[in-house]
């Protein structure tokens, strides 16, 4: 879009934003202004960055990079990151980074980061990773959990009832030490048996074996055998080429063995993950895309598998 283009996405008091006000660069799709009171549409345009002042209501795409000030209203999509000031409201979509003061209302989709200030309302799906300040309420929408804590928590994954609780740098299930120590990764949730250094002996939410999970401080991998998970997490960093999908859609079929390799390399799920998923239902031998979907809902990657799609 031209600057021109972007006037007519950006109004105050009910007429496009001067040209003067703002600032728009074409090569990275950055709006920035100083001005009040802004109505801002850049509804389905992803990897925009916008910057404005307060009392401004904001509707962007997916991977957008938005700050604004005091009594903000912000929608945004998937994987955006947002910083906002004190009564923001505030709706993501999944994998959401949001940060905002004391009041706010937050609404985000699953796996998403949300730090808030004090008295704020949060509601979070599943993984979401929540860290508020005093007389603040967090609603899990995962299981209609309502929490009330000053701790950093995470909402448990997919139908998994419950939440984590930092206490003490430890993760404990719902708070309770009881329990033992829990971890969640890869929308796995985990007892920890054992940790030592970058590997923890787990026992994964309805399994009763116990396995392994390897972590390089960034990346996270489960594998039956400690060897199996270190292979995995290899695979899990290594480049993936997505281009061999570029044409895939909702209709296109693959075997049970491409089907497998495809939902991996689009969305890095690892080995162990994929395979204890599989374990718990009955599989054959020919899945379409759509098929995928829908049965891997809830499950890491999903809804990456998704956004490739659209």
């Amino acid at each position: 879009m031209n600057k021109k283009e972007v006037q007519q996405r950006v109004l105050k008091d009910g007429k496009p934003l001067n040209l003067k006000l703002f600032v728009w660069d074409e090569k990275t799709n950055t709006f920035s202004s100083n001005e009040d009171d802004l109505v801002i549409d850049f509804s389905y345009i992803d990897s925009a960055t916008i910057k404005a002042g307060s009392y401004t209501t904001i509707k962007a795409g997916s991977y957008t990079t938005i700050t604004a000030g005091y009594y903000t209203t912000i929608t945004a999509g998937y994987y955006a990151t947002i910083t906002a000031g004190y009564y923001a409201t505030i709706k993501a979509g999944s994998s959401a980074t949001i940060t905002a003061r004391d009041y706010a209302t937050i609404k985000a989709g699953s796996s998403a980061t949300i730090t808030a200030g004090s008295y704020a309302t949060i509601t979070a799906r599943y993984s979401a990773t929540i860290t508020a300040e005093e007389e603040s309420v967090i609603v899990n929408r995962n299981v209609f959990e309502v929490i009330q804590t000053e701790n950093k928590v995470k909402i448990c994954p997919y139908d998994i009832a419950g939440h984590l609780q930092l206490i003490d740098d430890k993760w404990y299930l719902n708070g309770d030490k009881k329990l033992g120590k829990h971890i969640i990764q890869d929308n796995i949730l985990s007892k920890v048996i054992r940790k030592r250094g970058n590997v923890y002996k787990v026992l994964n939410n309805g399994e009763t074996k116990e396995s392994y999970l390897v972590t390089d401080g960034e990346n996270w991998s489960h594998g039956i055998t400690i060897k199996e998970a270190k292979e995995s997490l290899i695979y899990k960093i290594s480049n993936r080429d997505k281009s061999q999908y570029k044409d895939m859609k909702l209709s296109t079929t693959y075997s049970f063995e491409e089907a497998v390799k495809m939902y991996r390399v689009i969305t890095g799920a690892c080995e162990g993950g994929v395979r204890g998923f599989l374990d718990k239902i009955k599989t054959k031998d020919k899945y379409s895309v759509k098929e995928i979907i829908s049965l891997t809902k809830g499950q890491y990657g999903n809804e990456s598998l998704s956004n490739f799609i659209k």
